[in-house]
């Protein structure tokens, strides 16, 4: 049982310490002012250039603050190729940025 218990222990500390992952953000909206439509619609903007987005509640993501619902991105392996697709994002969205975050997260 003793042995159980810190297995569970170890497996839930090194899930943890997991690096988050890039992505490259495109626009995030407040959820209480119409946020999937905002962000819908800019998912079908980025479409038109060529970008592959996706949106999500920034609740549902480690690392992003919650209440608003983004369009981005990745993930990407590491973060140089996160700058090459955040150079190809600029020329649709110039306000586009990189952010450290992870898909799951509550």
């Amino acid at each position: 049982m003793r042995f159980a218990v810190a297995l569970l222990a170890l497996i839930s500390t090194s899930a943890a310490a997991e690096p988050l992952k890039w992505y490259v953000v495109l626009g995030s909206f407040a959820v209480d002012n119409d946020g999937d439509q905002a962000a819908a619609g800019l998912r079908d903007k980025v479409a038109r250039c060529g970008i592959d987005a996706s949106t999500e509640y920034t609740v549902k993501m480690r690392g992003l603050r919650p209440g608003y619902v983004a369009t981005f991105t990745g993930p990407f392996p590491d973060k140089r190729a996160a700058e090459r697709n955040l150079a190809l994002a600029k020329s649709c969205v110039p306000d586009a940025y990189l952010k450290q975050a992870e898909q799951g997260g509550e």
